[in-house]
């Protein structure tokens, strides 16, 4: 059985494509920063939320009457509504910058296949560049909208709420500060098992848009020599592996 462990050569691959990437994203720069900082005040409103909870819970708990809580559940009302704000601009911020990166990226590919010309075009699989600008451009967005604004606060949030909950309760705080390291080493875990499932899932895709795509421009063809079924066994098997390469790294991601 093939080691699903990768060579040097594909790490340094997967590190000229993240940088590769990451350069495509100055193209959106400002919409992930914008989302960045919402993400930053999210992240404050969340502290206040707890803060005037906890303060409200208090209160009620020390048999303080419903006027004195008020003003600090009006605020925490407050609060709450401001946080759902800033989340849903955060999310529609970030995916506003993906849809401007990919648009970019479609252009780019276009224009580049426009200048290789008929000739070269004729000798690819149509199915696998129309794959290319279509679902794989599409799958880009949970790096650009999800992954590069989380490296931005992956530093900053931590910081925040472990000094938050420390100055609370130390103990609390030093549990935080075992535990938390454990949960990007899990997802790197994760993340190496299911590489190679995900490439695999990947080459069947295009493999299936392009041999679907070159069977409907052929069919005619195919139905006079008698060989339409036989491609139609074709396209069943290849779609039969796809789903099970697919199902199998949900299995592991979930």
């Amino acid at each position: 059985m093939r080691s699903a462990r990768a060579t040097p050569g594909q790490r340094g691959a997967t590190r000229t494509v993240a940088r590769r990437l990451i350069t495509e994203a100055a193209g959106g720069r400002g919409y992930l920063i914008a989302a960045a900082l919402l993400g930053l005040a999210v992240t404050t409103l969340i502290l206040a939320q707890a803060r005037l909870l906890a303060h409200a819970l208090a209160g009620a708990a020390a048999g303080a009457a419903a006027p004195a809580l008020r003003g600090t559940l009006v605020a925490l009302l407050a609060v709450v509504i401001a946080r759902a704000a800033a989340v849903h601009a955060g999310e529609v911020t970030a995916l506003r910058g993906a849809a401007t990166i990919k648009e970019r990226l479609r252009s780019r590919l276009a224009r580049h296949v426009l200048d290789l010309g008929p000739a070269w075009l004729g000798r690819q699989r149509p199915g696998e560049i129309a794959t290319l600008g279509t679902t794989g451009l599409d799958s880009l967005d949970p790096y650009f909208a999800r992954y590069l604004p989380q490296v931005l606060l992956a530093a900053a949030v931590p910081a925040a709420v472990l000094a938050t909950v420390t100055a609370a309760d130390w103990v609390s705080g030093l549990i935080i500060a075992v535990t938390l390291p454990l949960i990007p080493v899990f997802a790197a875990l994760v993340g190496l098992r299911t590489k190679a499932n995900a490439a695999r899932s990947w080459q069947l895709l295009a493999r299936l848009s392009g041999h679907f795509l070159d069977v409907v421009q052929g069919l005619p063809t195919l139905k006079l020599f008698g060989r339409a079924a036989a491609q139609e066994r074709v396209i069943g098997e290849t779609t039969m592996r796809y789903r099970a390469s697919a199902l199998a790294t949900l299995k592991v991601a979930y």
